[in-house]
């Protein structure tokens, strides 16, 4: 006769089986591959797997693009007669943030928030945007380049930071597709692994400040932190390139190749280390065109960039390798894929700043050192 301790694995594993692909959560990629096709109720109208080339068409790209009267994304997310008492717009959660925690939490190994921790990492080593938590923005005064206070939402003065200050949840007014680290790996039995190339649903005014801009870069950072591209009198700064001056992430200045080269091109900081290192010709062509580095070839995902040579000639990208998702393999470099939410190092830069590690990416303290 069954005992309590075996019957309710049984009743869990029946309510598995019985839930809808609509339901709130990620399917396992470990599951079988008719498990995988339904994702396309949520996920679009096709169950092919996106290339590079057609990730951001709004037909395959999750269950906020691309809506079809022949698909179930509308009931992903909100629920017409039975939503919680207390949530906004129809939603299954309370809050905004609990509601895309559903399915972005960590635990699936596709999340943004909570990657780390359920990796094993400390917490004391991360630092992230803090959702629920402030309307503080470190840099955001342009006078002073310091921390100011803002509201993110005129009609509730003094609401802390959402997901949706940064990101557009139907897909609307958003940047143009960039290819990023973030890579996804289906199952097993489709041999695809690629990086993505999307919006990643990044408005074109984040927090509702600024004019707009179409590319994501320095400029889309500095919509909120605006005192990190002012010029403030009797101050200095690292120079940081803007969209103007033709520097934004899907076209930087990076190394030619992953071998020790001085050889330079423009090109993507994503799916490569090629773009965290500059040699003096680097920073010669910056110098040329009176720019410099944009913001997140400093502030990124924890990562080995490679090494720099003594005289900042040449430079030794390391290899870029995501083999897994979300930091499940502790040897891909990077590791994790979720920045700007939660980092491994302070103020989420790619190394320690305590240490000389990130200042030698581009500088060598020898003559004739050469300041940006």
């Amino acid at each position: 006769m069954p005992t309590r301790t075996t019957i309710l694995p049984l009743i869990a594993l029946l309510i598995v089986a019985i839930t809808p692909a609509s339901s709130f959560a990620y399917v396992d990629e470990g599951l079988s591959p008719s498990i995988y096709t339904q994702c396309i109720e949520c996920h679009g109208a096709t169950g092919t797997p996106p290339s590079q080339s057609n990730a951001d068409t709004r037909t395959v790209t999750g269950p906020h693009l691309g809506y079809a009267a022949t698909s179930h994304k509308c009931d992903t997310c909100h629920r017409v007669h039975n939503a919680s008492g207390m949530a906004p717009h129809l939603l299954p959660d309370f809050t905004i943030v609990a509601t895309c925690q559903i399915c972005h939490d960590g635990t699936g190994g596709k999340g943004v928030y909570g990657v780390l921790a359920a990796r094993g990492v400390p917490a004391n080593q991360i630092s992230r945007h803090r959702v629920e938590a402030t309307n503080l923005i470190p840099g955001g005064s342009s006078s002073t380049g310091g921390t100011s206070t803002v509201n993110f939402d005129p009609a509730d003065p003094g609401r802390p930071m959402i997901c949706t200050d940064c990101h557009s949840a139907h897909g609307a007014d958003v940047v143009q597709a960039f290819t990023g680290d973030r890579r996804r790996v289906v199952p097993a039995a489709t041999s695809i692994s690629y990086p993505i190339t999307s919006s990643r649903l990044l408005k074109r005014k984040p927090g509702g400040f600024g004019a707009g801009v179409t590319r994501y870069g320095s400029a889309w950072c500095a919509a909120c932190h605006q005192g990190r591209l002012a010029a403030r009198a009797g101050l200095h700064d690292h120079q940081v390139g803007n969209d103007p001056q033709g520097f934004y992430y899907q076209n930087v200045i990076r190394m030619v190749n992953d071998t020790s080269s001085p050889a330079t091109e423009t090109g993507t900081i994503g799916g490569t280390n090629r773009g965290y290192l500059m040699t003096q010709g680097t920073k010669d062509r910056l110098f040329a065109l009176g720019s410099g580095a944009i913001c997140q070839q400093c502030h990124e995902d924890a990562r080995d960039p490679g090494t720099l040579s003594a005289d900042a000639s040449t430079a030794d990208p390391t290899t870029f390798v995501v083999n897994s998702v979300d930091g499940t393999s502790a040897a891909d470099v990077p590791r994790f894929q979720t920045f700007p939410h939660e980092v491994q190092g302070k103020r989420l830069l790619i190394e320690p700043a305590t240490t000389t590690a990130l200042c030698d990416n581009c500088h060598r303290p020898i003559p004739p050192w050469r300041p940006w």
